[in-house]
């Protein structure tokens, strides 16, 4: 918008005539009413009303600023009196060199003496086509040399400083001077200046977003100036046509066209996108904001991970949900999700238990106390091809990549051996296989389940893969001549031949400094020690046992025993 529009817009708001009063004429006389009463009678040449109860009237000649009554607070011959407005009458002579403003006492504000058409668009300021700003006491503020009229209420002044400048030391000029651009918005009706404006960014119809000051403040204003949003570090448009804005750490929406929030930044410190749909989450991960669209709707979760192509997995404390992109809860109450998505499938974790989660519908199918991925068909090869080979590693964890086989001479039982690296020969002579009834077990495209809390035990099979031992719940490699296995009772030592070792049962076994040692406990507070050899070092009566740098401690109360230092 060039400058005289600019000027036009600011004549035509400065000198509008005050809603509440109407000038009326009698012959050749004019008069002021007010709601329908006369509160000025007819008797002067001119009255030029303003936007308060001070009128600039003339009669044979002479001007003066007068109140409903008749009173005279300020008058002047050979001079040209303009509307009291923002509080000031602006008085110039009749050649129009000198310029004064009248306050609503009556007593001269400031003198000046510079102006051409000065325009009073303020109620602190005094703006004037000669580009000076000036106090309503005439003090000289600034210059400018650009006016843009933002809005109705909101100019943006523009002005070429030198900043910097030479100077001399011992002799020498050191220094530049720079010239650089200074941005001011003037709010009109208020005369309020914003300052040290960086940047100036309009960002909707009547929305403006602002970066001023250092340490930089950022913050929306509208279209007369009014801080709507503060404390901002940044802003996105989306494609809605709501506004992504984040503060520090935190994100919330802003709605432009209503000028409130739809999710404010309070507590909110992440964010994530799926399919063009934004999920705002809290911190503390009890609950989410998410947008699609113009719609916000509040879901009970955070994102997690994404899964498929509008499906993911979000978490709330202690749980993990399947939802929709745009926050439909599909199926929740899981423990975890232990595998991408696949022909619309899942695996979850449920309580203890797998079950196989259908993430369209939601359905589950199970549970299963175990799970295991095949890496090949079921197959009846005999225990001289697949199982020879998949006997040189160890079953110990639930879910790795296994190879399923038949065992000769034995159509009760199917195997399950780990191929992952997971060696477990000691000695080159045994290793450890799962095994479980038929009836136990089921199939879901490649992965086995098994259906039973008892459906698994673990055995020691030889190198030509014949079972050399009886089932345990739990089994371990074997070193230094002996292993922990685990039976009902709990855990004990055998030897090669599975003859028990040990008369005690334990409810807990734990491996210290990679074999030498091991705790044994009996109960929550009832802990020992016992070395490689199985010499018990250490009775069970210790809360807790740790190592410390080279040193276990057995620990009573508050008091710690040194057990072992190496």
């Amino acid at each position: 918008m060039n400058k005289l529009l600019a000027f036009l817009i600011l004549q035509y708001l400065c000198f509008a005539v005050h809603a509440q009063h109407t000038v009326f004429s009698s012959g050749s006389k004019y008069g002021v009413k007010k709601g329908g009463e006369i509160i000025i009678k007819a008797k002067y040449s001119s009255i030029l009303p303003g936007d308060t109860d001070i009128f600039a009237v003339e009669k044979k000649g002479k001007w003066q600023y007068i109140k409903p009554d008749g009173r005279v607070i300020y008058e002047e011959k050979d001079a040209k009196f303009f509307p009291f407005e923002k509080g000031y009458g602006l008085v110039s002579n009749t050649e129009g060199s000198v310029w004064r403003t009248i306050d609503t006492a009556g007593t001269l504000a400031g003198t000046f003496f510079d102006l051409q058409a000065p325009e009073i668009c303020a109620d602190k300021l005094l703006f004037s086509r000669s580009k000076k700003v000036y106090s309503r006491d005439g003090t000289f503020l600034f210059s400018f040399d650009t006016l843009s009229a933002l809005s109705a209420d909101l100019f943006l002044l523009e002005s070429t400083v030198l900043k910097g400048g030479s100077k001399k030391i011992l002799g020498f000029s050191i220094g530049k001077t720079k010239a650089e651009t200074e941005k001011r918005v003037l709010i009109k009706s208020s005369g309020k200046l914003i300052e040290d404006l960086h940047s100036l960014t309009m960002i909707g119809n009547d929305t403006y977003y602002i970066m001023k000051g250092w340490p930089i403040q950022e913050s929306i204003i509208d279209a007369k100036g009014q801080e709507l949003f503060s404390g901002l570090t940044g802003y996105s448009m989306l494609k809605s046509g709501l506004w992504l804005v984040k503060a520090g750490n935190a994100f919330g929406i802003i709605d432009p066209a209503a000028k409130k929030w739809l999710v404010d930044t309070t507590g909110i410190a992440s964010l994530d996108s799926i399919n063009g749909v934004y999920w705002l989450g809290a911190k503390d991960r009890s609950f989410s904001y998410v947008v699609s669209g113009t719609q916000v709707t509040k879901v009970n979760a955070c994102f997690k991970q994404k899964l498929g192509e509008d499906k993911l997995m979000a978490e709330s404390p202690g749980q993990i949900h399947l939802y929709t992109a745009s926050g439909r809860l599909i199926s929740g109450g899981y423990s975890g999700f232990y595998n991408n998505a696949k022909d619309g499938l899942i695996v979850a974790l449920k309580g203890r238990k797998y079950v196989f989660l259908d993430m369209e519908t939601g359905k589950e199918v199970g549970p299963y106390r175990d799970l295991y991925y095949a890496t090949g068909s079921r197959s009846t090869a005999t225990k001289g091809q697949q199982l020879m080979k998949a006997a040189l590693f160890v079953i110990t964890l639930p879910v790795f990549p296994l190879v399923q086989n038949s065992m000769k001479g034995n159509d009760r039982y199917e195997s399950y051996i780990y191929t992952a690296n997971y060696p477990s020969m000691y000695n080159g002579d045994l290793a450890i296989i799962g095994l479980a009834d038929k009836e136990d077990i089921s199939y879901r495209k490649d992965s086995l389940f098994l259906t039973t809390e008892s459906a698994l035990k673990y055995y020691y099979i030889n190198k030509k893969g014949e079972i050399v031992s009886p089932g345990y719940e739990e089994a371990m490699d074997f070193a230094n001549g002996w292993a922990w296995v685990k039976d009902s009772k709990g855990y004990f030592r055998v030897d090669k031949t599975f003859r028990p070792l040990d008369k005690e049962h334990y409810l807990e076994v734990d491996k210290l400094w990679e074999g030498e040692y091991y705790t044994v406990s009996k109960g929550p507070f009832n802990k020992g020690l016992i070395d490689k050899n199985g010499k018990l070092v250490a009775p069970t009566k210790y809360d807790w046992i740790e190592t410390e740098n080279d040193k276990i401690i057995g620990r009573k109360g508050g008091d710690g025993t040194v057990l072992v230092t190496k």
